[in-house]
């Protein structure tokens, strides 16, 4: 390293004009000696250039590694250390599930949750029925009844209840409450999306907001649908067809006008198959499409030759739209 120091500072003396005569020579003999090998060219010195490159950051990396690891340590000791506090003051009891309504404080709770792809019908102990659409989840008492009829919903389902003035039948989603005394009406709220939907078949039934049913948004009747913006917090009412509520469980499917993103979503629950959207300009256009018992593919096939159009792909069990 001393040697390679004082050829480069005899060099700078050189560029500078302040080498004596003996220091002269010393530069033109190594300038020969270069001769006599030959110069590199261009791609030589960039070669040269990234090895040297190469091997500086292999040295940044090694002692950036040794660092990262000493802070790892000390991180991974600071976490123990929580760690354990956590375990010693912690209670020692299970903590009972995230729940939006009064049956959190319920130690004895049913729950029924249906997979993509999968429906499922269930009748409650005071003989109402449920009807659940795919990737749904309802939870209940398992006293349901007897107190009250309280019903907590995240998905869709299409609910036949049994007339009991006395006890009211509330079915909670995370942003709004139905309340009826006994009437058939589908109630669609899906985590993660933006709008929750109230549809009446028969009676008549009161949409509320939150976990009461203080704040009521609209009081329904057969034929009449409710639509709720949960980021808005807005909703309307507008006419539906009756026929229509239960097509689902027929596995006919309406789509009126309906963003692709919506689709795919409705489309993964009913046929259990990932769909990933790689072009994000298609995402918001809107499909008209009705359809009964078709194959996922002929669905695509229908929604691919219309609008602006698109194309897609079914590989390794997963669809991809382009």
């Amino acid at each position: 390293m001393g040697k390679q120091n004082n050829h480069r500072l005899l060099a700078d003396k050189y560029r500078n004009g302040q080498c004596t005569p003996d220091e002269v020579k010393r530069i033109q003999s190594w300038y020969e000696q270069l001769e006599d090998y030959g110069f590199p060219d261009e791609q030589e010195l960039e070669r040269a250039s990234e090895e040297v490159t190469a091997q500086t950051l292999r040295q940044v990396a090694k002692l950036q590694q040794q660092k990262a690891l000493r802070r790892m340590i000390w991180q991974i000791g600071a976490a123990a250390a929580v760690i354990l506090l956590l375990l010693h003051f912690w209670p020692s009891q299970d903590k009972p599930k995230a729940s939006f309504t009064s049956l959190a404080h319920v130690a004895d709770i049913q729950e029924t949750i249906t997979s993509n792809g999968e429906k499922r019908k269930l009748i409650l102990p005071d003989g109402s029925s449920v009807t659940l659409n795919a990737s749904s989840t309802v939870r209940y008492p398992k006293e349901f009844g007897v107190e009250n009829r309280e019903i907590e919903l995240d998905g869709q389902a299409f609910f036949d209840v049994v007339s009991d003035p006395k006890k009211p039948f509330l079915v909670h989603t995370k942003d709004l409450t139905v309340r009826v005394l006994g009437t058939s009406f589908d109630v669609k709220a899906y985590t993660g999306e933006q709008q929750a939907v109230v549809r009446v078949a028969t009676g008549r039934v009161a949409v509320s907001t939150g976990r009461t049913t203080a704040k009521q948004l609209a009081l329904l009747q057969p034929g009449e649908q409710f639509d709720y913006n949960k980021n808005q917090h807005l909703g309307k009412t507008v006419p539906t067809e009756i026929k229509k509520i239960t097509d689902w469980q027929q596995n006919i499917l309406h789509f009126e006008f309906v963003p692709l993103i919506d689709i795919c979503r409705e489309l993964e629950r009913t046929y259990g198959i990932p769909i990933i959207i790689e072009n994000n300009d298609i995402l918001q256009e809107r499909y008209h499409l009705n359809v009964q018992s078709e194959t996922i593919d002929n669905i695509l096939l229908l929604l691919s030759k219309s609008g602006e159009g698109f194309s897609y792909e079914i590989s390794k069990g997963k669809i991809i739209i382009k």
